[in-house]
């Protein structure tokens, strides 16, 4: 368990990273990226990480431009949102869920730069049929 920014682990001392319901209350998909260098430093090589993190796909072709727009202007009324929610918080109201997506293709991309090898996502099904998207991969 850790803080979101450090793992408390030593260098090259984990076989498996494994993290679930942490990632959507991460600010933006920076801070989500942020980690994975902590998960290549913990693991030993050809260690594993599988990791639940939202994630979203766009659709190909002309339609995308028009949808990639609406999914901007969404992003903007959920952080004003969670911006007003956060002084709700700071005034006795309940800590706000960020619900923070990642685009899958550019999670991957960013993921298999890190110097990770067999980057890839998946969907598992949970609980009432509940599906939560993860990535996965090794450490070279």
């Amino acid at each position: 368990m850790g803080n979101g920014e450090f793992l408390p682990a030593s260098d090259s001392t984990a076989d498996a990273v494994f993290s679930c319901l942490v990632f959507q209350h991460f600010p933006d998909n920076a801070s989500q990226l942020q980690l994975f260098p902590e998960i290549n430093r913990v693991l030993r090589p050809g260690g594993t990480f599988f990791i639940h993190i939202p994630m979203h796909l766009f659709p190909i072709g002309r339609f995308s431009a028009i949808v990639r727009r609406a999914y901007s202007a969404f992003c903007f009324l959920r952080d004003l949102k969670m911006s007003i929610a956060v002084q709700i918080m700071q005034w006795g109201g309940r800590a706000p869920v960020r619900g923070v997506s990642y685009e899958m293709d550019r999670l991957i991309a960013d993921v298999s730069k890190l110097g990770f090898t067999g980057v890839g996502a998946t969907m598992v099904r949970v609980k009432r049929g509940q599906l939560h998207s993860c990535i996965y991969g090794r450490k070279a």
